[in-house]
């Protein structure tokens, strides 16, 4: 019986470090767009830098609002191969 707790334990910390590194690669993604951004953008005018606040508050709400949507039409196709 002590194995087969060892192993559970083991199980679980590798998907906390599993789960750790899709939350780090989720939130680099959209960090590496702004950061390369901001240092092309020390170069150009500053007009450039209105459009890329513009641009950037776009792709915010964007992404936040259709976020939750994907979420939902993934849990729906999921629930449509359970059910076959």
């Amino acid at each position: 019986m002590p194995d087969d707790a060892v192993r559970k334990r083991q199980y679980a910390w590798l998907v906390v470090g599993l789960l750790w590194v899709v939350a780090l690669l989720n939130y680099l993604d959209r960090q590496v767009i702004f950061s390369v951004f901001l240092c092309s953008s020390q170069i150009l005018i500053e007009t450039f830098n209105l459009q890329l606040g513009l641009l950037s508050t776009v792709f915010l709400w964007v992404y936040g609002l259709l976020s939750p949507l994907s979420g939902f039409m993934e849990i729906g196709s999921a629930a449509d191969e359970s059910s076959s």
